[in-house]
This record gives C-alpha cells, sequence and structure tokens, in this order.
C-alpha cells in the first residue's frame, strides 16, 4: 500500500473509477499487522489482502478466490533436478562466518536489521547492492534470501554475526 508518488490507497480509487462496470480485482499487499489498517485498505476499495512478509500460496489463494481460477501443479522434481536447496543460505552462512558482515559498516548493518523487521525489500536489495563492492557473496545471497522473503533468516544470520564479535 505504501508506493512511490501515488500511494496504494490512491491507486485503487483511481483505477477502480477509470474502469466504471468492469471494475479489476485489487489485491493489497501490506506490511502492517493492524487490523484498522485492513479495515482502510477494504475502505479503499480494495477485494482483499496479503500482509507481507508472505508465502506464494497465500498470493495463489486470493487468486483463486477473487478471479475463480485453479491452479494445477507439476510433480515435485525429481532430487537429481531440483535445484540446491539452502544454497543461498549456505552462502550467506560462509560469507558471515568469513566475518565479511562485521567487515562492513555498523550503520549498513543496522539499516539492513531494520529494513528486514519492516520486510522492506527494496530496502534490503538496495542495501545488498551498497555492500557489493566489498562483499559481493554476500550480496548476491542477501539477495537472494530476500527475493525468496526469508526475513527471519536474514535476521538470525545477523543476530550471529553479533554474537560473534
Amino acid at each position: 500500500m505504501r508506493m512511490p508518488v501515488l500511494d496504494g490507497y490512491q491507486a485503487t480509487r483511481q483505477i477502480k473509477a477509470a474502469a466504471g462496470s468492469e471494475a479489476p480485482v485489487i489485491i493489497a499487499l501490506t506490511a502492517s499487522a493492524f487490523e484498522e489498517e485492513r479495515e482502510r485498505i477494504l475502505a479503499a476499495g480494495c477485494d482483499g489482502l496479503v500482509r507481507k512478509p508472505f508465502r506464494k500460496e497465500e498470493i495463489f489463494d486470493m487468486l483463486a478466490k477473487h478471479l475463480g481460477v485453479r491452479f494445477v501443479c507439476e510433480d515435485e522434481p525429481t532430487q537429481a533436478a531440483r535445484p540446491k536447496e539452502g544454497f543461498a543460505a549456505a552462502a550467506l552462512s560462509k560469507e558471515l562466518t568469513a566475518v565479511a558482515l562485521t567487515q562492513l559498516p555498523a550503520g549498513l548493518v543496522a539499516d539492513l536489521q531494520q529494513a528486514t523487521i519492516r520486510a522492506d525489500f527494496l530496502r534490503i536489495i538496495d542495501l545488498a547492492e551498497e555492500m557489493r563492492g566489498q562483499a559481493p557473496a554476500l550480496a548476491d545471497a542477501l539477495a537472494e534470501l530476500a527475493s525468496n522473503f526469508q526475513y527471519q533468516q536474514i535476521l538470525d544470520w545477523i543476530e550471529r554475526a553479533a554474537d560473534n564479535q
């Protein structure tokens, strides 16, 4: 619901007004956990909402509920075809045990922690780019974890690095 220039509330109202009788379904994405915020979002014209961090199944459920679509999943890939689970976690762990995080400016790490607590994906990606010059593997792993909404894992690594200082 927070976007630059035009917030989600205004965007929803404008989209619904411009669409007339063929108004599209709008599902809000928010980091807010407050019930009052949910009511405000629905009052603005959104048809539903998903809170961050979310699982992809929540998005699929909303699509099914509001659009009537049905998803057919492929069979689980074989062990050989499945990508290595935890690749990013392993890379991130290696980088953190290599003291990369402790070599970064404390302000950058604090900003990363706050962005992760707020589930601010774009800020996490920006911070990963800031650290790329000093720790490219850490930046890659961090971006991958953020892309997979593994915010708790990022926080766990920050905490472990702090404990090891």
